[in-house]
């Protein structure tokens, strides 16, 4: 195998898909730290996990133990670069919830927006006035019916006399 510079990691994987390299990082055959190519290793924590000079990943499943190994190594060396987890994404908790409410406000408004300008019509109408017109037209519906029925009526009869 050509030696390559340290500061580089290689995975020998048939493809670049998270699986296929998940699956690499699981096989220790496939990634590996020598120190024939300038890699050292030492102990990072009380229970006995083992590090490299060079990159080093935790894989798991959630909840299976990674943060809580990460704080650990934290604790044991003073001078740890560590990025907790979610602290690229908020500093404090109550701008992460603002955000969250924010963009959750944005998903509704978005999906809802074709339904927001029917909404807003049905809110303009006044249900007493509706009601109220609805009467007067019912009414002279109505009136109209019955005044149609007389004429007709009357318009029979007169016809009969003329004959």
């Amino acid at each position: 195998m050509p030696s390559y510079p340290t500061k580089q990691t290689f995975v020998d994987a048939e493809d670049t898909t998270l699986n296929a390299i998940k699956g690499c990082l699981y096989d220790k055959t496939k990634v590996f730290l020598s120190k024939e190519d300038g890699n050292d290793f030492f102990q990072a924590t009380d229970d006995g996990i083992i590090l490299s000079t060079g990159l080093n990943v935790i894989v798991g499943g959630r909840s299976s133990g990674k943060t809580y190994t990460l704080d650990k190594i934290c604790d044991n060396f003073d001078n740890v670069k560590y990025l907790r987890q979610f602290s690229l994404l908020q500093n404090d908790k109550e701008n992460f919830k603002k955000l969250v409410t924010t963009r959750h406000s944005l998903v509704t408004e978005n999906y809802l927006k074709e339904f927001k300008d029917v909404v807003l019509d049905v809110n303009e109408i006044d249900l007493k006035s509706n009601d109220i017109s609805l009467e007067k037209y019912l009414s002279s519906l109505k009136k109209y019916a019955s005044e149609s029925d007389n004429l007709d009526t009357f318009s029979y009869i007169t016809k009969l006399n003329l004959h």
